[in-house]
């Protein structure tokens, strides 16, 4: 389906079939905020497992040289561990996602170095 999956349809999925949960963060890069990513589907089709935070992570530039850290990311919870996250840059800002992911500031999302993939 070139639509994609719709992110509420997969994640009322997980609620009445729930996969094995494991540690940690998955962030799974895509520029479709309305439907799951591909490769998280393949992860699932193909270890039978989904990590305990799921982020969907999009990086946008903005029409301006520099985007302040403060205004650096958006972070929307949809339950069940999954989390839709958008950074912002500059056209000339350096897009370092490790140091952008580390000002999202929300108390069930760790994206220590050991416990994200």
């Amino acid at each position: 389906d070139e639509g994609g999956l719709p992110l509420p349809i997969f994640i009322g999925s997980i609620r009445v079939q729930p996969p094995h949960r494991v540690q940690g963060t998955a962030v799974f890069l895509t520029a479709r905020s309305d439907a799951v990513p591909q490769a998280l589907l393949h992860n699932m089709l193909h270890n039978q497992v989904l990590h305990e935070q799921v982020v969907l992570l999009t990086g946008v530039y903005e029409d301006r040289p520099r985007v302040p850290a403060h205004e650096r990311f958006e972070v929307e919870s949809y339950g069940e561990g999954f989390y839709r996250v958008i950074l912002h840059f500059g056209f000339i800002d350096e897009p370092d996602v490790p140091a952008a992911l580390a000002l999202c500031h929300l108390d069930d999302l760790d994206f220590s170095p050991m416990r994200t993939t």
